[in-house]
């Protein structure tokens, strides 16, 4: 046994004893390649496991390790992974009785599963680099990092969607992504006390189901215009609505103000294409009882929105029309 980098340690382990989860499975395409330049050249890179022997990256290397018939392999064991990464990567059925990871609780999980990732392909290009495969003349064959393959890909996105689908059985990271920024510009203590404020607001409510993309639009959107001053009072929404039946401050507009419409306008674009990105089929399939009645009464409240905002929209029109 041999301790290595940060966290790390090198050991053997018996082949049989590494545990692949539920999460871990998707198609591996053909892996006849990397189990020969394993069989030729000897595994360059080892897999990682967590100190229970669960697998954390490397699952076509170990394929092609059983493909080959080993009965032990070097790994990585890696050390200080938290529980709830732990319990993800273990998972063996997909229906697990384990409560739901909130979307907060999940983007820790995805950040965390990323670094593990990207430690993994920081290991196997230093691997590659070096190796007998890479010397002038030799034939390189499919990527997975050892042997005769090329280094790992470069796509910070194919690591960000391999991260979200082990934390959250989703290839969608974008949200998750947010999450972070969120918590970020909410800790940062160079930020201003409202915009700060206004993040840690956010968080509440994407907690409490609220969509996290449109609240991250709207945070970025008051840092990048730099529309509190320090002295300024955190804005109030609600107050603007309730003071606007005497304001007239957006182009003559009664009942608007300059701040409800662009905050309007920002929620909408950031909502502008969202169904190209989902399924339905698979979200009406896949939602619990309680996710289903939120995304009701969320449908129930637009419809009736809507129904009052056209009505103030034929009126405005009309006016418009008068000679």
């Amino acid at each position: 046994m041999n301790e290595t980098a940060s966290g790390y340690l090198d050991v053997d382990r018996a082949v049989d004893s590494i545990q692949v989860g539920a999460r871990h499975r998707h198609d591996l395409g053909d892996i006849d390649a990397l189990a020969e330049s394993i069989r030729t050249l000897g595994l360059l890179q080892p897999i990682t496991v967590t100190p229970d022997g669960v697998l954390v990256c490397g699952l076509r290397r170990l394929a092609a390790i059983k493909q080959l018939g080993m009965r032990t392999t070097r790994v990585w064991v890696r050390t200080g992974i938290s529980t709830g990464v732990q319990h993800l990567l273990a998972e063996k059925d997909e229906n697990t009785l384990h409560k739901p990871l909130s979307i907060v609780e999940a983007a820790a999980v995805y950040r965390e599963i990323k670094t593990l990732l990207a430690e993994d392909a920081a290991r196997r290009q230093a691997g590659t680099q070096f190796s007998t495969a890479r010397q002038p003349g030799r034939i390189t064959g499919p990527a997975d990092g050892g042997g005769r393959l090329p280094p790992p890909s470069r796509d910070a996105a194919k690591s960000r969607t391999q991260a979200a689908r082990l934390a959250t059985g989703s290839a969608a990271y974008k949200r998750l992504e947010a999450v972070g920024r969120l918590e970020r510009i909410r800790d940062d203590a160079q930020q201003r006390p409202q915009i700060r404020q206004h993040a840690a607001e956010a968080l509440e409510k994407v907690e409490a189901g609220a969509p996290v993309l449109p609240l991250y639009e709207l945070i970025k959107s008051e840092i990048a215009t730099n529309v509190y001053g320090p002295a300024r009072p955190t804005p109030d929404p609600d107050r603007e609505v309730r003071a606007a039946g005497t304001a007239t401050s957006d182009g003559g507009r009664p009942g608007l103000t300059k701040g409800t419409v662009r905050r309007f306008l920002l929620m909408v674009n950031s909502l502008d294409g969202w169904t190209d990105t989902f399924d339905a089929d698979q979200i009406g399939r896949g939602l619990s009882a309680q996710e289903w009645a939120t995304f009701e009464r969320v449908l129930d409240a637009l419809g009736k929105f809507a129904v009052v905002a056209r009505a103030g929209r034929a009126a405005a029109d009309a006016h418009r029309v008068q000679p």
